[in-house]
């Protein structure tokens, strides 16, 4: 898999904020429509702070080469993004529409390009190092591409600019087929030495964020059609009962 570095710190080259419905994304760079992966622009804390001494370890249920740390599923909040261009929402989508009905290989079909995408995460570590003090930190991967938008309408401020789209990397092709919550995402997971313990747990409970999950579906013409936040199965068949007694179900 090809990798690129990260290009988020070019923040000077953005172009104005842009609202747009381009119909072509013509594929750029090294990579073109087999595009690449890149570390996401922050990394998540995913463990409580640990000072593993020795004595600590020692009194860890008798285990002498670590120390073991609250592991729990938490809820990771993370976002595609376009770069070079400030696009608004509904662009970024349509943006996105695009390079996922134009980008091949394996890693397209890895990508999840909704607009909130919440990973349900556990610490794949059991057990701090011993003689370090820090926490486990993930950062998720990126698939990006380089493109040059086009089709956009007459006097559109986006026309033949080039944007690099990302979105999430899914660990295989497979989990677009899986519930929100059982989806897996690849990333990088190490230890972040620290002498600064932080208080409370490092993460949201995945429970508590899973509500800002978006899934977007295509129009005909590779534009997002819709935006549906997920919700649980309660609350979805309550909303079509009102709907029905409103008579517009």
């Amino acid at each position: 898999m090809e990798t690129w570095d990260p290009v988020y710190a070019t923040a000077a080259l953005l172009l104005p904020l842009a609202a747009a419905k381009c119909k072509k994304f013509d594929f750029t760079g090294e990579y073109g429509a087999d595009g690449a992966t890149a570390p996401y622009n922050g990394s998540f804390p995913v463990s409580s702070f640990v000072n593993c001494t020795e004595s600590l370890a020692s009194s860890d249920g008798g285990n002498a080469d670590g120390c073991s740390f609250e592991r729990y599923a938490m809820g990771l909040v993370v976002h595609p993004d376009v770069i070079f261009v400030d696009a608004d929402a509904e662009t970024r989508k349509n943006i996105f529409s695009l390079v996922r009905e134009g980008a091949t290989g394996a890693l397209a079909a890895s990508t999840n390009f909704n607009s909130t995408i919440v990973m349900n995460y556990t610490a794949t570590n059991t057990e701090a190092p011993l003689g370090k003090a820090g926490h486990y930190s993930f950062t998720p991967f990126l698939a990006c591409w380089d493109g040059v938008l086009s089709d956009c309408g007459d006097g559109d401020a986006i026309e033949n600019k080039t944007v690099e789209a990302c979105g999430l990397v899914w660990k295989d092709d497979k989990q677009s087929a899986l519930r929100l919550g059982q989806q897996l995402y690849d990333g990088d997971e190490r230890f972040a030495e620290d002498s600064e313990a932080s208080d409370g747990k490092p993460q949201k409970a995945y429970d508590e964020v899973a509500g800002q999950a978006t899934v977007e579906t295509l129009d005909s013409e590779g534009g997002a059609a819709s935006h549906i936040p997920s919700v649980g199965s309660f609350a979805l068949t309550a909303t079509l009962m009102w709907f029905g007694y409103l008579g517009i179900w």
